[in-house]
């Protein structure tokens, strides 16, 4: 379970103000996608005895949700820094323990 949780925080490296997340159409699927492909790339590294449905499941969990809270101030603060704000990034970890929960790996 410790690898999975180290695991699933790092995931939030992946990818300001609290307003309304602004993306939408390609730029939503495209968000999301990406995140959900670097969130598996992660998990599977870091805990890869966790089964690939978890993992999935985990991972396309938070890309959903990151993308419903995700501003375009928040990218274009990725952009310039290479990495989230401190509020963008504690948003995210904000999301770890309820796709943990959803992808059955929160004990």
């Amino acid at each position: 379970m410790a690898a999975v949780l180290i695991a699933a925080g790092a995931c939030v490296g992946m990818e300001a103000d609290r307003a309304v997340a602004q993306l939408s159409g390609s730029d939503r699927t495209d968000f999301i996608q990406s995140s959900i492909s670097s969130c598996t790339s992660t998990m599977q590294k870091g805990a890869p005895s966790v089964p690939l449905a978890a993992v999935t499941a985990y991972c396309t969990c938070m890309g959903n949700k990151a993308a419903d809270m995700t501003t375009q101030a928040d990218l274009q603060y990725l952009a310039q820094h290479g990495t989230g704000s401190d509020d963008y990034t504690n948003r995210i970890k904000a999301l770890v323990p309820g796709c943990l929960e959803a992808a059955g790996l929160k004990k």
